[in-house]
Formats: C-alpha cells, structure tokens, sequence
C-alpha cells in the first residue's frame, strides 16, 4: 500500500475525529498531517499490542532509530516511515519533537500510572503537545503565542481523552486519574479497577479532572489574546485548534456548515452530528433537540449513534414519536416493552401522568401496546411501585389493556 494511503487509513481507523480533521488542512499538507497522526497513533498503540515490556521498548527503539533515518534521510521501509520523510522535504518537522513522542511513550511502558497532576501534565506535554508543535511546523507558523496556546490544549485534550476512555483503562488494570486525585477525595483503587466509572466518590475526582482540564483550555485560549492575535486563531492556524472547541460549542451549528465546503464536509458525518447533540445536550436530552433540529438530523443519526438513547426517551415523552417518523425513523416492536417498563418505572410521576404517556403512545403508533409480561412485572412490584401499580389499574378499568387483570 502506498505509505500515505496507509497513513489515511490508519487514523481512519483509530482516531476518527482526527481524520475528521483532516477536511480542513490544505490539500498540499494532508499527506504530512496523516503521516504525523499515523505517528502519534502508532506509538499510542504499542502499549496495548505487546505481550510484554520488553518487547514495547523494541519497537520503540526501533522508531528512535528511525526518526534518526528521517533526519539523515535514510528511513527505513516502514509506510509511517516514509510517509513522514516525503513530508519533511516540504517543511521543518523537527526531530526533537519526534523523539520526545517517542521517549515519552516509552516511559508509559514502565509507568502507565501518574502519581502527581504535574507528572501527567509533563507527559501530556512530551505526546499531545509536541504533535500540536509539529502540526505547527507544518503549516509553517513559528509563533511563540500558539505554541504556548498549542501546549495547554494539548494536555487539555489528554486529560479530556483520558476521561472518555477511563472504562476501558479501568478494565486494562489502570487508574489514569492522579493518585494525588483519588486520594484527595477518598477514591480506593481497587474501586476504580472493579467498577470503574461506577467506583464510589469517583465523581468528586473526574469533576476535579476534568476542572484541571479545562482550566488549560481557558489558557490557551488567553495565549490567543497576545501577538495581536485579539483572542482569535489566525485563519491558517484554524484546523490545528479546531478539535472540540468551536463546532460543539455553537448554539446553532446549522449556518456555520454553509461558510464553506470543508465546513459542510465535516458536518456531514452522522457521528460528527450525533456527538453534536450527545456533546451538547448530554445523553437523556441529545434526542428531544436532535428532533426538532431536521435540518442537521439525518435518518443514519437516529439508527446509529443516537438510537440507543431513543427508547427511553419515548418513554419519557411519547409525542416525540411523530418527529421521529418525520425523520425517517420507525419503531422496532422489540422496544416495545422496554419503553411501557420505563413508563411504569417513572415512579416520581403520579399514576395520571402514567396513564397519559401509554395512552398517547398507543394512539400515535397502534402497534404499540401493554404486553402480559410488562403488567406482571408491575403487579409484582406493587408495594415498591405504587404509582405504577395504580397507572395499571386504571388503564384495566378504562379498557386500555388488551387483557384483564386477574
């Protein structure tokens, strides 16, 4: 395979959003952009593809010796390899930030875990931030300003990766959070391992996390402010800052796809506007706005990223079922007594409110109905269940069920 095909299809494949990405680079640097992510992805991957150390700090010797090969301009047959060779004919890729990635991804083998905020801060800065500086030196824009801005948007954008994938370090035997954290707020590790983001006090040390996080968002943000910059990214610097920072942010991200046909491009993606709305709106709310905004809903939206929150919103709010249909959605019966369970389940509601919803529902879509199975369930909970024990009754006397309680 041709080494920038390989590249394309490699962070294609692992890291979709930075493929995403791409849209908005020049057609004259995509092939260095893919090259560097292919990179970082690369040396990302060693540590949960080998079976055991020493066998990581092979590969990783063998990409400082490459980087070595690059410089001299002697790389070895390896497509990353000679994708980022071809790249650094056209611009100054520095091989210091190479080697940094390379070095700090090393140390991750022996020392997945941090201790201290300070000491994850550092290798944020080694991996995420030096690719953000060779991005930079891509694009040709030597500035003291927007590599400080590239510096703390790169730990930003660890610390955010870290969190989304704390389920999946949690099953591999590591507490990404800092010890300091978890510590701070009573968080047993152990916990964290068993049952990961369900761990007791675990929220208290996300939130502090996360608050980390953004508070170096905000910094790069204000580095923006200098070189008279006036707290806007310059035009051509645009895709490299780009990542979660302006299209999740929009109240109305409608207007800002028809700027141009990168914009359109990128929103065009199902998962781009399904995390829009996921992003935005959080899980239980992303499908009411998702509904009423058709004009960037798409009927792939509903059946994949957004379908799995869709039946417990119906729940919640069967008159949604019409715009749903509007957008090319249909109700699968294998739903059906998931949705009437989770009606009878809303004990905070009172039995009226019950007996509205599964009469609406059953109204907008015939098909739809009270099963035996359900009505059993909600006898057997009557005790615990009031409200929903009455819902069913009521529905029984006024004729609504298709069966007569015993």
């Amino acid at each position: 395979m041709d080494p920038a095909e390989y590249c394309k299809e490699l962070v294609r494949k692992h890291d979709y959003e930075g493929f995403l990405t791409s849209h908005f680079y020049p057609a004259n640097v995509k092939g260095g952009y893919f090259a560097l992510k292919a990179f970082a992805v690369e040396l990302a991957m060693v540590q949960d593809h080998v079976s055991n150390q020493t066998i990581g700090k092979m590969r990783m010797q063998f990409w400082r010796d490459a980087v070595k090969g690059i410089h001299d301009g002697k790389p070895p047959r390896h497509p990353i390899a000679l994708a980022l060779h071809q790249a650094s004919q056209h611009a100054n890729l520095p091989a210091y930030h190479l080697k940094r990635i390379v070095d700090a991804r090393d140390a991750e083998l022996s020392t997945p875990t941090h201790m201290t905020t300070e000491s994850l801060t550092a290798h944020a800065e080694s991996t995420s931030s030096s690719l953000l500086y060779l991005l930079l030196s891509l694009l040709s824009l030597p500035s003291s300003a927007l590599s400080h801005a590239a510096s703390h948007l790169g730990t930003a954008q660890t610390f955010a990766t870290l969190l989304r994938a704390l389920p999946f370090h949690a099953k591999q035997g590591h507490v990404i959070i800092p010890a300091e954290i978890t510590a701070k707020h009573g968080v047993k590790q152990e916990d964290v391992l068993r049952y990961g983001p369900e761990a007791e006090r675990i929220s208290d040390a996300v939130f502090e996390f996360a608050t980390v996080a953004n508070d170096h968002l905000i910094t790069a943000r204000e580095m923006l402010k200098e070189e008279g910059m006036g707290g806007k990214v310059p035009a051509r610097a645009m895709p490299i800052f780009l990542t979660g920072i302006i299209f999740y942010d929009l109240d109305d991200p409608g207007p800002l796809t028809l700027v141009n046909k990168r914009f359109y491009h990128f929103s065009q993606d199902p998962y781009v506007r399904a995390h829009y709305f996921l992003t935005h709106y959080g899980p239980t709310e992303a499908v009411f706005h998702a509904l009423g905004r058709g004009k960037i809903l798409t009927e792939q939206v509903l059946d994949d990223p957004l379908m799995g929150q869709f039946p417990l919103a119906l729940a919640i709010e069967p008159r949604l079922l019409p715009y749903a249909v509007n957008n090319g959605f249909f109700m699968d019966s294998k739903y059906r007594d998931f949705v009437f369970r989770k009606m009878f389940e809303r004990t905070s509601n009172d039995a009226q409110e019950v007996v509205h919803n599964v009469r609406e529902l059953c109204r907008l879509d015939p098909t739809m109905f009270v099963s035996r199975t359900v009505a059993a369930e909600v006898c057997m909970e009557a005790k615990t269940n009031v409200s929903g024990y009455g819902a069913l009754k009521i529905l029984d006397k006024s004729g609504n069920l298709r069966f007569e309680l015993a």
